[in-house]
């Protein structure tokens, strides 16, 4: 897992719990607590260990949803690539034809395929922007 700011401080909340913890446990082995020192150090331990919990729980289930959304987008983007490797055919039959027997209707109908050929180019760019990797590799 990659360490940025919102894991840092997941970890770090975490830690002050079991520090808390640690503490309680020390103090509470030198002298006898209070029942107000003992409360406070329990609800600060178990609020700071709850809320550290929340984070961690929330950012692991954000990235399992970014890998299996991934996952999904890779597949989505294969079908794409293989569309716009269909018109690109197309239209490369079509310009061989058209260089045999030219017509008005072909070129109408080779203007219309490009056009096609390049909206898959601009869903490819976009597809980009979601999963930048995968996207160069599959390219490859």
């Amino acid at each position: 897992m990659k360490m940025n700011l919102e894991t840092t401080v997941t970890v770090g909340l975490v830690a002050i719990s079991i520090a808390f913890a640690i503490i309680t446990i020390w103090i509470s082995s030198t002298r006898e607590l209070t029942p107000l020192e003992t409360t406070l150090l329990q609800v600060v331990s178990l609020g700071v260990g709850l809320y550290g919990s929340y984070r961690f729980g929330r950012s692991s289930a954000a990235e399992s949803v970014r890998e299996t959304a991934r996952l999904h987008a890779r597949h989505a983007f294969r079908r794409v690539l293989e569309l716009n490797d269909g018109l690109y055919s197309l239209s490369e039959r079509i310009r061989r034809i058209r260089r045999i027997r030219p017509s008005v209707e072909l070129a109408v109908i080779q203007a219309i395929v490009d056009e096609q050929v390049a909206f898959g180019l601009s869903a490819i760019e976009d597809w980009r922007d979601i999963i930048p990797e995968d996207v160069d590799e599959l390219l490859e």
